[in-house]
């Protein structure tokens, strides 16, 4: 739902123009403009990504630091994931193809979480 102020109408517009982008990425046979969609997608996210939960927004923005080869690599982004019981299969197996050990912190999957969901 949108709040009073639109912050979540915003953040919505800013997930779903990230996930456009990464689409096109995706896509892309260029490496060079596929980099430039990822790299327009992370900034599309990064005023959202510092304090929030928000799966929504973390799942891509942890996309697109592997995707770029993020050094250092996000961490302590992808650890709120973990302690929330995140375990979307995609996005599991995309980070243990990267070499990214995942495995839950949470005593159980949150609702809202749960692997599939959304």
């Amino acid at each position: 739902h949108i709040g009073v102020d639109g912050i979540n109408k915003l953040e919505e517009m800013a997930r779903l123009k990230a996930l456009a982008l990464i689409a096109l990425a995706r896509a892309e046979d260029s490496p060079d403009t596929a980099r430039n969609y990822w790299i327009q997608a992370r900034d599309s996210l990064t005023p959202l990504i510092e304090d929030t939960l928000d799966p929504e927004l973390l799942e891509p923005w942890i996309r697109i630091a592997v995707a770029l080869d993020t050094k250092p690599f996000p961490q302590q982004l992808l650890k709120r994931l973990q302690e929330a019981g995140y375990a979307k299969p995609g996005f599991v197996t995309m980070l243990r193809q990267a070499g990214i050990d995942y495995e839950l912190l949470g005593p159980e999957t949150a609702p809202g979480l749960i692997a599939g969901s959304r």
